[in-house]
């Protein structure tokens, strides 16, 4: 997927509109995840296919997970997120 194309996606897909930075740092999130399939191959791919099948529970169990990491999530955020998961599993 080309980045213009990911622009036009993710776009798509989310309900607010991204500044360039944003885009920015979605772009390289996807990139990263479409390199953790590469390498990772089945691993990769089921964890973040599990990810994406959570519901809003299990994505509130997960976002307290991370906070308690020290990743700090809105839940648009998480939704975001999933959402480039999405795009990196469907290329």
């Amino acid at each position: 997927m080309t980045k213009i194309e990911f622009a036009e996606a993710l776009s798509a897909a989310v309900t607010v509109s991204l500044t360039k930075t944003d885009m920015e740092d979605a772009w390289d999130t996807y990139l990263d995840l479409v390199q953790q399939l590469y390498e990772q191959e089945d691993s990769a791919g089921n964890q973040m296919e599990q990810l994406t099948e959570m519901d809003a529970k299990e994505r509130l169990v997960w976002r307290n997970c991370l906070s308690e990491a020290g990743i700090e999530l809105t839940p648009m955020q998480v939704d975001d997120y999933l959402k480039i998961v999405e795009l990196a599993l469907d290329s």
